[in-house]
């Protein structure tokens, strides 16, 4: 797992109760949920003076109340959980996924942290069962990975400097080609039925889901 880039300047003893300062004091809707993950996420990456690609592992693993170990045995790509006698959150990665993976799985686990105890999602419908809350959770999780490792404005910049192929822009942020292409449809970069470039486009026309993040009303 690489830890070179920008340099972590955060005091890391207040990032936890800084990022779940942002959640409201009610259930949220998905669509709040996912809002959220990337306000979160790129609260972290202010937090640790995050201003060049990669974003370093360093934001997570310098955390004291985070500690970050390699399980073989693990058969999913991580999990975590809180250990009451060291008084710290353990994040299980496995060791055998590829660095970029384990990247990826280190920032969807943190978010899972964080929102452990939070208020939860509201119910989409009557027929609601835990199996579709659990999944919607994932999603969200993932969506905070992507933002953290490939945020907006870095990866706008990146692109239109010379880095307009998913696998290119993936090596660059050291992430997963799968989340670089997801982020770069979502930033309205590429065609999501082509999987082109459309540099034509400002990306700040394309659609509401590319206005800045903002605080999720209380």
């Amino acid at each position: 797992m690489r830890y070179q880039s920008s340099p972590v300047n955060h005091n890391p003893l207040n990032v936890l109760t800084k990022l779940r300062q942002l959640v409201p004091n009610r259930p949220l809707r998905f669509s709040e949920a996912m809002h959220l993950a990337e306000l979160q996420a790129r609260r972290l990456l202010e937090l640790a003076g995050v201003t060049a690609l990669p974003v370093s592992c360093r934001v997570i693993t310098d955390l004291p109340q985070i500690r970050i170990v390699d399980d073989p045995q693990l058969p999913l790509a991580g999990a975590s959980h809180w250990d009451p006698a060291a008084r710290q959150w353990v994040i299980r990665l496995n060791p055998t996924d590829s660095a970029a993976q384990r990247r990826f799985t280190l920032l969807h686990e943190f978010k899972h942290i964080l929102d452990f105890g939070g208020p939860g999602l509201l119910p989409i419908g009557l027929d609601q069962h835990q199996l579709c809350t659990d999944q919607l959770a994932e999603q969200i999780a993932d969506h905070f990975a992507t933002c953290a490792l490939l945020p907006k404005r870095l990866v706008r910049e990146a692109w239109a400097a010379g880095t307009p192929a998913i696998a290119a822009l993936a090596t660059r942020c050291d992430a997963p080609p799968s989340a670089t292409r997801s982020r770069l449809i979502q930033l309205g970069l590429i065609d999501p039925a082509t999987r082109t470039g459309r540099p034509h486009e400002h990306p700040d026309d394309i659609s509401p889901s590319n206005t800045e993040a903002t605080e999720v009303a209380a």
